[in-house]
């Protein structure tokens, strides 16, 4: 937003008005005018679009008009922040909304299993990432940021990707005697489990 001054000469009455309600003119009219100074304030443009205005300075049957252009509110925005993805390989699309040219930085600590592959420009763009499969019974977490260029607006995501299951039993058959017996089983797991006789 800000203002600007247009000088206005007029030898009769006049009137000014503004096409936007965004765009705000001050004196609105008057008297006859030499070199008068009129102010046009405009609010602080928060939408992701340019947009334009016309004043226009009325006097008897003459008009004159000044255009107003005011350049759009620099934007990058992602769809969502956090992915939660199955253990398998696959590829990710993220959506994001921008009005900037913008690169996508991978975080070094999941560089082995998160790709960037390509950026589809549509409506909006979209945002394509090679997830490898996850062979490990630990879920992980990676962060990828999408950052304007030479800018400093910037979204990350935060991408999490589940485990691979695992059940193991140190010993899967015990050989006993016909005496009584309290047997003590290890298991290694990452997931929920019941014991169920068969």
């Amino acid at each position: 937003g800000g203002s600007q001054t247009v000088t206005l000469t007029a030898n009769k009455p006049w009137s000014v008005s503004s096409t936007q309600s965004w765009c705000k003119v001050s004196p609105s009219g008057g008297e006859e005018a030499a070199g008068s100074r009129i102010s046009i304030s405009c609010d602080a443009n928060t939408t992701f679009d340019a947009r334009t205005c016309t004043v226009t300075f009325t006097c008897a049957e003459m008009t004159k008009s000044v255009t107003i252009s005011q350049a759009t509110n620099n934007g990058l925005q992602v769809s969502k922040t956090t992915y939660e993805v199955t253990k398998a390989a696959q590829q990710l699309n993220i959506e994001v909304k921008a009005n900037v040219k913008f690169s996508v930085e991978v975080d070094n600590g999941c560089k082995d299993w998160v790709k960037y592959n390509t950026t589809k420009a549509l409506t909006t763009s979209t945002v394509v990432l090679d997830i490898a499969e996850n062979t490990s019974y630990d879920g992980r977490e990676g962060k990828v940021t999408i950052k304007q260029d030479g800018g400093s607006l910037s979204s990350t995501i935060t991408i999490k990707q589940s485990q691979l299951d695992g059940l193991f039993l140190t010993t899967s058959e015990y050989n006993l005697s016909n005496e009584k017996h309290t047997l003590t089983v290890d298991v290694s797991t990452n997931v929920e489990f019941e014991v169920k006789y068969l």
